[in-house]
């Protein structure tokens, strides 16, 4: 089981993530971008970024729609070229519309 500061690490990663995607709208951000963002907010831990972008593009729950896309499948690794866009949910999200306990903002 994960520590406490680790889940709330990992939402406020999340958080972060999803206000850069948020502040090139409508335009994609690369994940290179995006990395540099985040090394600017001294979030940047290289190892995980491809987890938190798998978890917020996840489109596995009908009840919670992804906040991210990627132009390509997220079959592939993500690579620092790859683009990636706010969905509907997403901006939805960080508006403050609808609520997710796993993303900080």
């Amino acid at each position: 089981m994960m520590e406490q500061k680790e889940v709330l690490k990992n939402r406020q990663y999340r958080g972060q993530i999803m206000r850069i995607v948020a502040m090139f709208y409508p335009s994609p951000v690369t994940v290179k971008q995006l990395k540099l963002a985040l090394q600017e907010y001294g979030l940047l831990h290289t190892a995980d970024i491809d987890k938190h972008i798998h978890y917020l593009a996840d489109d596995s729950d009908k009840k919670n729609p992804p906040y991210v896309r990627r132009e390509d499948s997220f079959m592939k690794e993500l690579l620092d070229d790859d683009r990636l866009y706010i969905t509907k949910a997403g901006i939805k999200l960080i508006e403050g519309s609808i609520q997710d306990d796993d993303v900080l903002l």
